[in-house]
């Protein structure tokens, strides 16, 4: 009987050992995942804040490129990006277009 009863204890510490060690497990994953979630958006502002320069760099070489040189560059082109030059230099066109595009 107490063999018995030492048995289903064993067996019961066993369980809950194996509960702890997943729970543990689990924890650790929920933590590595919180984390590459981090990066990434890190990352993710890294890259838009990359290209935002390169657009913002793109719209003032234009802008200096004698038109006679370049026919193929339309009028419509031109002062689409005489306009975007100066909105991307706005915080506040900065933080909406930010937020239109996901970026936090």
């Amino acid at each position: 009987m107490i063999s018995h009863i030492d048995q289903r204890i064993t067996e019961r510490v066993t369980e809950q050992q194996k509960i702890d060690a997943k729970r543990a497990h689990d924890k650790s994953e929920l933590e590595q995942l919180k984390q590459d979630i981090a990066n990434a958006n890190k990352q993710k502002q890294f890259i838009s804040k990359a290209l935002e320069n390169k657009v913002h760099l793109d719209c003032e070489v234009t802008l200096t490129l004698p038109l006679a040189d370049y026919p193929f560059l339309s009028v419509h082109y031109i002062v689409a990006v005489s306009i975007l030059i100066p909105l991307s230099m706005d915080p506040i066109y900065r933080k909406n277009h930010l937020q239109m595009s996901g970026i936090k």
